[in-house]
């Protein structure tokens, strides 16, 4: 069903010298009554403690008029007066709110050129325009038609600094249905490529402004050398204004095209909440990271997606895309920014954008299923905190490389907090495949048990025992230990796989001492099976993709552990 919404729409037009005239001074008056607006409210508060509505300085302008200084106020329609008065007013709102910093005075050479007309300020008939206290409609290029049977409800007036002139008319307007569809996608924001997205497509990053570097700095060059307040350093100030004003169209041009085409073909888009605020201020990569538009383009994401009832999920700031293998999910402990590929350990090659997209798609489903919003870094309704980091406490207790409720440095997801009951601690090994195959070769091994021939002492069956069982304790301690651009790994895990390698030659002498059968081996086998490969592979990949690490580690740690004492039972038995 079609959505009806405020919509916008932005003409250029070429006003008479007249009407350029009557424009600018509106544009002055509109300016000054601001000011002073401004300047009654914060003296009001700072003497008196008083607040100044939007009421009383509508009352102010009309003593304003009266004046001999100020009766030029009167020579412009009275609307765009009123109208900043309401600007003045939801710049205050927003402060107060916390959604704003404390408004400023507005600058003749810096501040935004405009003036808002309502309905009893202007004239719409037959598809020409014609403003108060002028005679004649603007000319305007219709660059594109207006919604069939609209009538513009407020028309805003403004000159950019390059010498522009725009009306941007705002209509009742239906935005179409997007086509249904499934897809869902992740979004990298970089530099050497714009956008990657986590099918493996690769949006190239234009760089506007460096393409027109060298115009920018010819034409900067020009105005440095003009005389302050001569016509030729206007003259020169219209030509830097234009090459920027180029930059700008083409950024913002392209930006839109983008953002159209993921919206009209992905139901879910995920994203990266980045502060582009923060970023830039690393003065080497400030202006190509402001050439990139991260922010504009994020801002149009957000709108056409609710226009076409699309979801867009943001992720949280610090959830480690680019250092997160999409394969195993084995966590990098560095990535620096010269780093654009990499090796994980387990034998995955990863382009690093592309890897970042793909983690950021899964991630973005997962808070999806959490219930987050979509600003996940904000306080949720749960717990507080990013659904992507939501994990409960209970997984971590009593864990020998956890202190205070922290985890280690190789381990860098943060632990959560909450409970769980004793009925789901009890069956949550019983989900873990690993735990429920261990658990189906030791009863298969128990089953074909026969006592050897010379029997096995208890205590040469735990010393047997206690090599695969180091293993796992020391394994589950390691992760993330592979460098990044290379298949080397850490050496930790090499000495993992030398104790592996004395494992093997300690189940090869029970054989031949005691002379174990294919059962003993099996349950033997069993065991080795769940230290080694589950401790250093499968909790990674639980890790992955249902953020359950700890609880992975906890299955793996129950179901080996608890094969001891059952082992131990047996060798009593048979003696």
């Amino acid at each position: 069903m079609a959505r009806a919404v405020k919509r916008a729409f932005r003409y250029r037009f070429y006003p008479t010298d007249t009407q350029a005239a009557e424009l600018a001074r509106t544009f002055g008056c509109v300016r000054k009554v601001y000011n002073l607006a401004l300047a009654a409210r914060a003296e009001a508060w700072t003497l008196r403690q008083e607040r100044v509505t939007y009421h009383a300085t509508s009352a102010m302008l009309t003593g304003w008029k009266k004046t001999e200084d100020l009766a030029f106020l009167g020579e412009v329609s009275s609307v765009p007066l009123q109208q900043t008065l309401r600007h003045l007013q939801t710049a205050f709102t927003n402060f107060f709110a916390k959604r704003a910093r404390y408004p400023t005075f507005k600058s003749k050479k810096k501040s935004r050129r405009s003036a808002e007309y309502t309905r009893s300020a202007f004239r719409w008939r037959d598809g020409t325009l014609t403003l108060a206290k002028m005679d004649t409609p603007l000319a305007i290029v219709w660059s594109r038609p207006l919604p069939e049977g609209a009538t513009p409800s407020t028309v805003t007036v403004s000159q950019d600094p390059a010498g522009r002139w725009f009306v941007s008319l705002l209509c009742d307007d239906l935005i179409p249905d997007a086509p249904a569809t499934t897809a869902a996608v992740g979004i990298d924001a970089g530099l050497d490529s714009l956008l990657t997205l986590s099918t493996g497509e690769k949006i190239t990053n234009p760089r506007y402004e460096r393409a027109d570097r060298a115009r920018l700095a010819r034409a900067q060059q020009h105005l440095a050398r003009k005389q302050k307040g001569s016509a030729n350093r206007a003259k020169a100030r219209l030509k830097v204004a234009r090459v920027h004003a180029r930059i700008v169209d083409r950024r913002r041009d392209h930006l839109h095209k983008v953002t159209t085409r993921l919206v009209r073909d992905t139901q879910t888009i995920v994203i990266e909440d980045l502060t582009v605020r923060n970023m830039i201020k690393n003065h080497r990569l400030a202006r190509a990271i402001s050439d990139a538009g991260w922010r504009q383009f994020r801002t149009m994401l957000e709108y056409k997606a609710d226009w076409y009832g699309r979801d867009l999920i943001t992720v949280d700031r610090w959830y480690p895309s680019s250092k997160l293998c999409s394969t195993c999910g084995t966590l990098a402990e560095q990535m620096p920014l010269a780093v654009r590929s990499w090796t994980c350990r387990c034998g995955a090659v990863h382009d690093r954008d592309v890897n970042a997209a793909r983690n950021l798609l899964a991630a973005g489903l997962a808070v999806t299923a959490c219930g987050a919003g979509v600003r996940p870094q904000r306080e949720t309704s749960r717990t507080g905190r990013p659904a992507v980091k939501q994990e409960t406490s209970w997984a971590t207790t009593g864990l020998p490389f956890l202190r205070k409720g922290r985890m280690s440095r190789s381990w860098r997801t943060r632990p959560g907090s909450g409970r769980r009951s004793l009925v789901a601690v009890v069956t949550q090994p019983l989900t873990n495949p690993v735990t429920v195959g261990c658990a189906l070769g030791l009863t298969v091994g128990l089953a074909g048990w026969a006592p050897p021939a010379p029997l096995m002492r208890p205590v040469e069956l735990v010393a047997a025992m206690a090599v695969p069982t180091a293993l796992l304790a020391y394994g589950l301690s390691l992760h993330g230990s592979a460098v990044p651009g290379s298949g080397d790994t850490g050496p930790e895990v090499r000495l993992a796989v030398a104790l592996k390698a004395l494992a093997q030659p300690a189940v090869a002498y029970l054989v031949a001492r005691f002379g174990l059968g294919m059962s003993h081996v099996l349950v033997l086998a069993c065991t080795v099976t769940a230290a080694l490969p589950t401790a250093q592979n499968v909790f990674i990949y639980a890790a992955h993709y249902g953020r359950g690490m700890v609880l992975a580690r906890d299955s793996v740690l129950l179901s080996t552990v608890a094969a001891l004492p059952v082992l131990i039972g047996v060798s009593l038995l048979a003696t």
